[in-house]
């Protein structure tokens, strides 16, 4: 590294600085998924359906609420009564699987609360397969199918959690490479509409779910540090359609993706330009991927160990006060560091990101 690389670096970082506004990109750029399925909810089911189904989604949602505050057994009771309350519903098979996806999902997390990976995989399978069924019993429900893709993405979380990062990995990239259409199909579950969704989904509520995935494989990488993920990560997402496609649903991942497989290939000038190019934006709704990439800036000054490396990583250190929204994991990572003495350490092998 160079003094011209190194000042144009603090220059981007110090721009994207100035960005941090936080963006929960599932809860807040959903919304208009959310909008489109209620909907077609209560346009195709029937008036006597509502009050069950919706009391059903109702106590569900209050389960998982529990199950984040920790409160296991006040949320077991929880979905009891939800199952109960299913088995006696008077309900057609499109108002089942309405009531059954959500409660399967929610009761998942409970099961991954409790350790229980095998369960909660299992829950996250029948609630994806009550949502194809219905993606298949009528058109109007082919927006389900991002229901499906954020099940998909808990299987990732589960498999974080379950000591198989490799395998987490591998779907995150493909999950990415479907919604922007570069594949057909996900290496779970099954009957996937493939460019189809495309055509039903907007694009805003799509590009909200990548944020979401590639936040999660930035985590993976510092929770398994000598597992070598990037490269299976570059691999199954497939960098050269990404560099190949005129527009992108989200610019940023694409440059960090790019970046991160130009630093893999050690072509530095290219690194530094997309490095630029990436840090600029701010850490917006990708905090993990941004302050990650600062912390491998961090790293890849204490290899260089040359006047413009030591120059440049002091200058980001000073900073440290203005990073208002460095997540938690990464923090923690700083502290056990000692505030950059020496390259930041990844994170314990032992500790694992919660599902949503």
């Amino acid at each position: 590294m160079n003094d011209r690389w190194a000042k144009d670096i603090f220059a981007a970082y110090q721009r994207g600085l100035l960005n941090q506004s936080q963006r929960n990109g599932w809860e807040n750029q959903f919304r208009s998924f959310d909008f489109l399925f209620k909907q077609v909810f209560w346009l195709r089911v029937s008036l006597p359906e509502r009050l069950p189904i919706s009391k059903i989604w109702r106590l569900s949602s209050e389960g998982l609420r529990l199950c984040r505050k920790n409160l296991l057994i006040e949320a077991l009771g929880l979905f009891s009564r939800c199952w109960t309350d299913l088995s006696k519903a008077t309900l057609s098979p499109q108002g089942s699987f309405l009531a059954l996806a959500p409660l399967e999902a929610a009761h998942a997390y409970l099961e991954y609360k409790k350790g229980d990976f095998a369960l909660a995989r299992t829950r996250i399978l029948h609630a994806m397969e009550a949502d194809l069924q219905l993606e298949l019993e009528e058109e109007w429900f082919g927006l389900l199918e991002m229901h499906r893709l954020q099940a998909a993405q808990n299987l990732m979380r589960i498999d974080i959690r379950a000591g198989s990062p490799r395998q987490a990995i591998a779907l995150g990239g493909k999950i990415i490479s479907y919604v922007h259409g570069f594949t057909e199909a996900l290496p779970v579950h099954h009957s996937w509409q493939g460019r189809k969704l495309l055509e039903k989904i907007p694009r805003t509520v799509r590009r909200a779910l990548i944020p979401q995935v590639a936040n999660e494989v930035a985590l993976a990488f510092c929770y398994f540090p000598q597992s070598n993920l990037e490269v299976d990560f570059l691999a199954s997402t497939g960098t050269q359609d990404y560099a190949d496609c005129a527009r992108v649903l989200h610019e940023q991942f694409r440059s960090w993706l790019l970046a991160k497989h130009a630093l893999q290939q050690e072509d530095w000038d290219r690194y530094f330009e997309l490095l630029l190019e990436f840090l600029s934006a701010g850490p917006t709704d990708v905090r993990m991927l941004w302050y990650s990439t600062v912390l491998d800036i961090l790293t890849l000054c204490y290899t260089c160990n040359n006047p413009a490396s030591h120059k440049l990583s002091q200058k980001i250190l000073h900073d440290r006060p203005k990073w208002s929204t460095l997540p938690e994991p990464l923090r923690l990572l700083l502290d056990s560091d000692q505030m950059g003495c020496q390259p930041p350490a990844r994170a314990r092998e032992s500790e694992h990101r919660e599902m949503l």
